[in-house]
Order: C-alpha cells, then structure tokens, then sequence
C-alpha cells in the first residue's frame, strides 16, 4: 500500500520524493481505469489518492493531487498522437 508519510522526511517531501510518489499514483489509477482515467477531474483524482497522501502537509497534499492530474492528463495527450 502506497503511504506518503514512507516519502517524507521532516514534514516537506523533496522533489524527487514529490515525483516518485506521483509517477507510482498516476501508474496505480491508469492500471485500474485504463483510459478512462484520462476523462478524471482534478477533484476525481483526489477522491482516488486522498487516502493515500492524507499523512502529507496540506500544501504537499494539493500538489501531489495537481501532479497527479497533471501526469495523467499528459498521457492522454501522448496517446492521442
């Protein structure tokens, strides 16, 4: 089970940190929604990874979600060329 405290280390996680923990959640919604995750929202994605990020600082919280969304979104677009 992912936890985002396991990538924190004094509060703030640190950009790598930040990525590899959204390269792993973007992974874990495509392989379970395929290419219906590309149709989430923001706010989709969040009710997806809350449970797994609730450990981090507010402001890593919001990042990790924008991220996220970010990341799937950006395969969307790779997959439509």
């Amino acid at each position: 089970m992912l936890r985002g405290r396991r990538y924190a280390t004094g509060g703030a996680l640190s950009a790598d940190d930040m990525h590899e923990l959204v390269d792993l959640l973007a992974i874990r919604i495509y392989e379970r929604l395929g290419d219906a995750s590309f149709r989430l929202s923001r706010n989709d994605v969040a009710d997806l990874v809350n449970a797994y990020i609730d450990d981090l600082i507010p402001t890593d919280q919001a990042q990790v979600i924008w991220m996220t969304w970010e990341l799937i979104q950006a395969g969307a677009r790779e997959s439509q060329q």
